[in-house]
């Protein structure tokens, strides 16, 4: 059978990693340590970048969100992971997830990448918590842009690179738990495969537009709409 090359771009939190508030915790903790706040970001982290995170938290609390204190936020917030994981690792996978990304793995026309929010150090030191750190080489992060879809677009380019095909010739899908996921996608003209472990209901992806959508990625039907025909 002939496959064509395909970039797949999984989110990670509510997607493959249950992070259990670490990612929440860290940035408040952040946000103490800028701001002396810890009740400035009280708003969902679904689907958000770091940045628009750090962003609008320094923004409730009536900081004006300059680049440098940004910067400074987002440094404290990764030593706050890394404390979190050292302290309480609470990161755990959802169902299917290594079993799947073990499947895809065997398919030479696949290339499996990251599409998150998260910064790529951030990024990482959740994936190593959760004992998922050598699956990916290359993504799109929180940490090349602020907004979604100019960074799942970092990622798409970054797996074509690696497959060494054009971007026309690719087919690209998101993974994702948000209709945050789904927009992205379609800005970039890719697929969604929308998964129920995170924080949009089955009508909410329907309704943003997911062409596959499953419980969880046990679901078989999540492997073969990735690996495709």
């Amino acid at each position: 059978m002939t496959y064509r090359p395909t970039v797949l771009l999984f989110d990670i939190d509510g997607t493959l990693v249950d992070a259990g508030g670490m990612g929440r915790v860290a940035m408040e903790e952040a946000f103490f340590e800028v701001c002396g706040r810890r009740d400035v970001c009280s708003f969902t982290f679904a689907g958000q970048t770091d940045r628009i995170i750090a962003e609008q938290g320094l923004k409730n609390a009536g900081m004006d969100p300059t680049p440098e204190r940004i910067q400074r936020l987002l440094s404290h917030y990764l030593a706050q992971i890394q404390a979190e994981i050292d302290t309480n690792n609470r990161a755990r996978l959802y169902p299917g997830t290594e079993a799947l990304l073990a499947r895809l793995c065997q398919y030479d026309h696949l290339a499996l990448g990251l599409g998150t929010g998260n910064m790529e150090a951030g990024a990482f030191l959740k994936l190593r918590a959760a004992g998922l750190g050598s699956y990916f080489s290359f993504g799109g992060y929180g940490s090349d842009h602020e907004d979604r879809a100019a960074l799942i677009r970092a990622g798409f380019q970054r797996g074509t690179t690696q497959l060494g095909c054009e971007e026309s010739s690719c087919r690209r899908v998101v993974i994702g738990d948000t209709r945050l996921d789904v927009a992205a996608a379609k800005a970039n003209n890719a697929e969604t495969l929308g998964v129920l472990t995170g924080g949009d209901t089955r009508e909410e992806l329907v309704s943003a537009g997911a062409e596959c959508i499953v419980e969880t990625l046990e679901d078989p039907r999540a492997a073969t709409f990735l690996v495709g025909a």
